[in-house]
């Protein structure tokens, strides 16, 4: 039982953060300058859409999967946006904001699942998690050189 809670919570964070992604994988076509934003925000993070996209195509949906998660992601793309403006605004602090964005991912990452069969929602689980170790690891290796000053952004190349 805490094994499948660990796997629905971890799962919501990497959904809530890459939600944007899914719906551009879903069919969203033409992008505002907010999604192309979150959009560069994702590259910065491991390609996240990059990697969502494939991972979808290995899903193998429906049109109507499609046409659900799309819509989806859209009305959490709102969601998302609304409680950002209110922590902005002033109106909710960053606080509750986090706890909001976090109730939020669980509802968001519950649609998903609802949306998906199960095993389906199996595969994207186990996809999700090669993933993000794959982008442990990296970052791993980015830490590793920073520390010994290897990697291709170290100064002065000597001869």
């Amino acid at each position: 039982m805490k094994k499948i809670i660990t796997t629905i919570i971890t799962l919501s964070l990497a959904i809530g953060i890459t939600s944007s992604a899914m719906a551009q994988a879903a069919g969203l076509s033409g992008q505002t300058g907010k999604q192309e934003q979150t959009d560069t925000k994702a590259r910065a993070h491991g390609q996240a859409r990059v990697n969502m996209q494939e991972i979808l195509a290995k899903l193998n949906l429906s049109d109507d999967q499609k046409a659900k998660l799309k819509d989806q992601m859209t009305k959490n793309q709102a969601a998302t946006a609304d409680i950002r403006k209110q922590v902005k605004e002033g109106t909710l602090t960053k606080e509750d904001g986090k706890k909001k964005q976090q109730e939020l991912r669980k509802e968001n990452q519950k649609a998903i699942h609802s949306i998906l069969t199960k095993d389906q929602a199996k595969q994207l689980a186990a996809l999700l998690k090669e993933a993000r170790e794959k982008k442990k690891e990296g970052s791993e290796d980015k830490a590793t050189d920073a520390k010994t000053g290897t990697g291709s952004s170290t100064k002065g190349g000597g001869n």
